[in-house]
């Protein structure tokens, strides 16, 4: 399980030289989002903590073998220290009671208690055996952070595939708003040619060609307004690859799709269908969704924590086998010594203070597993939105593709009068207005479809990257 991360660290690593698509091939959505998520720093950043999460891991399961200690001291003192027995009091005092005439002489002697220079080594094998249980329940709960931070990375994920989705279709909407503002504009430069002939004819009002020149200027501010979404969303889009942000680019979705309105984009993956069943799909996208596994793991963690912690109000138990070498200690100490045994270690007063340490940890279990039950709750409502957008879109595409048949059905009816002589030019430039509005309210909401038909696949937990190739 822990290869896998840093599988993903190293091809985050090669992203730019690797991931990015060639800058003369028309962009798909596939590309955008398989550069977007290799570039994107804070995939980088999660990877690296669950990289940590992992390194913890080893360090508390190592917590739970033999440790090897070692201890060396060195003294070196003022002088010497011998200690004197002197036995000639003993002597007096066994005097009564020896035979007349008989005499005992006890020798006075010196041992040395240490040299002034003491050296001691030793070298200790130990084993925790009541903390046995605190350490492995703190190994459980780094695991299940570890799991968190691995559901971390599928999620910053799917946030930037949702950024990148999101970009590619504001860019493919400038792109389309400046083709359909470029066939209105020569609409009004064709009326413009039209009308100057009508008025040199005397056959239109006066005001006739202002009006339309009017017109014209409209349209060409708006097309500045476009050209400068055009260019931003280009901007957007290079940045979240990581290239320059003046790279050129052309979207496939541009490249290969009609230029009538309300085409398509089809780089999308095939849509859900909005008839689906809505607990399933809820259903679906708890099991799924990566934030909820987030969750739930520190949920987990956070359980194990509180076990952990209760094993602080246990006494320590430690098993102990040392060799000691001691060098200037006398003649009280052996130069060379090995022992073993148990030591026992408890605070059995402290005023409350690990016991309050544990009512801590209860409160954050009970905060993880109030997290998870909001999380689950957050979700199910999110995909029932989803799913609603996604009919709500589908309906304003039926009702935007009426308005534009009746919006140009009204134009070449305008149109028609227009050559008879029947109607004025405001009224022939207002039936064009509302040809542009159409068209644009139309691919504005194709897109948006397709583009809400993603966010439901991402609310259920999938991954794009995978969806765009393998359409479900």
């Amino acid at each position: 399980m822990h290869a896998s991360i840093y599988t993903l660290i190293g091809t985050l690593a090669l992203a730019t030289g690797l991931a990015m698509p060639a800058q003369g091939a028309p962009l798909t959505l596939d590309d955008l989002l398989s550069a977007s998520v290799e570039h994107d720093q804070r995939i980088r950043a999660a990877g690296f903590e669950a990289q940590a999460r992992a390194a913890e891991i080893r360090s508390v399961s190592r917590r739970m073998l033999p440790m090897v200690r070692l201890e060396a001291n060195a003294f070196i003192w003022d002088s010497a220290f011998d200690y004197q027995f002197d036995f000639t009091p003993l002597g007096e005092a066994l005097g009564p009671i020896l035979p007349p005439g008989a005499q005992v002489t006890l020798p006075t002697m010196n041992l040395r208690v240490r040299d002034d220079f003491v050296f001691t080594f030793q070298a200790s094998l130990v084993q925790p055996l009541s903390q046995l249980y605190r350490i492995y329940k703190g190994y459980e709960a780094k695991s299940e952070m570890f799991a968190s931070a691995e559901a971390e990375v599928q999620a910053q994920r799917l946030n930037v595939q949702r950024e990148a989705t999101r970009a590619y279709f504001n860019h493919l909407g400038a792109l389309r708003a400046r083709g359909t503002l470029a066939q209105a504009l020569q609409q009004v430069e064709a009326f413009e040619v039209q009308t100057q002939r009508y008025a040199k004819a005397g056959l239109v009002e006066r005001d006739a060609l202002l009006k339309v020149q009017v017109q014209r200027r409209e349209l060409e501010r708006a097309q500045i307004e476009v050209e400068k979404g055009v260019a931003l969303s280009a901007s957007m889009l290079n940045m979240l690859m990581g290239r320059d942000l003046e790279t050129p680019l052309e979207l496939s979705c541009a490249v290969n799709s009609s230029t009538v309105a309300g085409t398509p984009c089809p780089d999308v993956p095939k849509a859900l269908d909005d008839g689906s069943d809505l607990a399933g799909l809820q259903e679906e996208a708890v099991q799924n969704r990566p934030d909820l596994k987030s969750a739930r793991a520190q949920k987990k963690a956070a359980g194990h924590g509180k076990k952990a912690t209760y094993g602080k109000l246990w006494p320590d138990v430690t098993a102990l086998l040392a060799y000691q070498n001691n060098q200037g200690t006398g003649e009280f100490m052996p130069e060379n010594a090995v022992f073993g045994g148990v030591a026992l270690t408890w605070n059995a007063f402290e005023w409350g203070a690990t016991y309050a340490e544990y009512d801590a940890a209860k409160a954050r279990a009970a905060q993880a597993a109030a997290a998870v039950q909001g999380a689950e709750d957050g979700i199910r409502l999110r995909v029932k939105q989803r799913q609603l957008e996604v009919a709500g879109a589908r309906a304003q595409v039926n009702v935007a593709r009426a308005g534009l048949e009746l919006a140009q059905e009204n134009l070449r009816l305008e149109k028609a009068r227009y050559d008879a002589q029947t109607t004025t030019a405001t009224d022939l430039l207002s039936a064009q207005t509302s040809v542009v509005k159409a068209q644009n309210a139309l691919n504005t909401a194709v897109l948006e479809r397709q583009a809400k038909q993603l966010e439901l696949r991402l609310a259920l937990g999938r991954d794009l990257t995978q969806a765009s190739r393998n359409p479900q």
